[in-house]
């Protein structure tokens, strides 16, 4: 049996997302998430003991209108 993890982030800071947001006039200040955050999950997975699953992360931006 095999387990899967699903990590939902939201806008990770990359030159792509902050030209999008910039774009649609949205402010960036808090609505994008350090790259360093995103690793800082994953490798807080992978040594996990192999019988535990966490199924799910959510990891969206505190001021995203998903928060």
């Amino acid at each position: 049996m095999f387990a899967a993890t699903i990590i939902k982030p939201g806008n990770v800071v990359t030159p792509e997302v902050l030209a999008n947001l910039s774009t649609a006039g949205q402010p960036l200040n808090n609505a994008v998430i350090p790259l360093t955050n995103l690793m800082s999950v994953i490798n807080c997975v992978f040594p996990l003991y192999r019988p535990t699953c966490i199924k799910e992360i959510q990891l969206p931006a505190m001021n995203a209108g998903n928060a």
